[in-house]
């Protein structure tokens, strides 16, 4: 799938600022892509607004180097949030950005997206990006994750959804138990169900039932992937 801009899906002009002061880093624009669900709605499918900014990196980065460099550019502009030698979380100028050394993502092809003619950010592919939510569905429960996930993948037919179950499996062990993932996801439709106040801001309307079927169908292909 091809990249298309629609930047009413930030969530405010701030945070694309902040996209483009990260892509005047060589650093971030050499090394890490935007991913997560401010890559799927803002350069895919312009289904939701998304407040974070997430950038990976599948090259082995020393994050407190671009802690430190981050830091004597911007001033007070950044706060540190957490760290490890994996992660870095930091608030730019009211905007949420992790930035987080990721192994098992694809290396496949990612797009450059030009802000100008020297400032570009590097987008995740879809494949990655639907391997990883479909991972995020078993291991946590966040609405948005829901959203995002029935959104790329409710047109697919079951060839195509059981290639991302394949590539999420290559991620998460968790995966080799299909009756565990097809009970976490069934669990978590009935949280998002039962909290439809939680739902993101919304681009494109979703019909309930359309939404229900999808995961309901997604959860017997799982539970019977390896029945004969």
């Amino acid at each position: 799938m091809e990249i298309k801009v629609d930047n009413t899906c930030f969530a405010t002009e701030n945070q694309r600022d902040v996209l483009l002061l990260l892509s005047g880093f060589n650093e971030i624009r050499e090394n890490f892509f935007l991913t997560g669900g401010t890559a799927l709605s803002v350069f895919y499918l312009h289904h939701r607004v998304s407040d974070d900014l997430d950038l990976f990196t599948v090259n082995e980065i020393d994050l407190s180097k671009l802690d430190f460099l981050l830091t004597r550019n911007l001033n007070e502009r950044i706060k540190k949030i957490n760290s490890t030698k994996h992660y870095l979380s930091l608030i730019i100028d009211d905007t949420k950005v992790d930035f987080v050394i990721d192994y098992v993502s694809n290396k496949n092809k990612r797009e450059k997206y030009y802000f100008n003619e020297e400032s570009f950010i590097r987008i995740d592919n879809m494949e990655n990006i639907s391997s990883n939510k479909l991972c995020v569905l078993v291991s946590r429960t966040e609405v948005k994750d829901y959203i995002d996930f029935f959104h790329i993948c409710k047109n697919y037919d079951n060839d195509k959804l059981k290639i991302i179950y394949e590539e999420a499996l290559k991620k998460d062990a968790v995966f080799e138990d299909s009756p565990t993932v097809a009970y976490q996801i069934e669990e978590g439709l009935k949280y998002v169900v039962n909290n439809q106040d939680l739902y993101p801001r919304l681009s494109v309307s979703i019909k309930q039932k359309e939404f229900e079927d999808f995961y309901k169908k997604l959860v017997d292909l799982i539970f019977l992937k390896d029945k004969k």
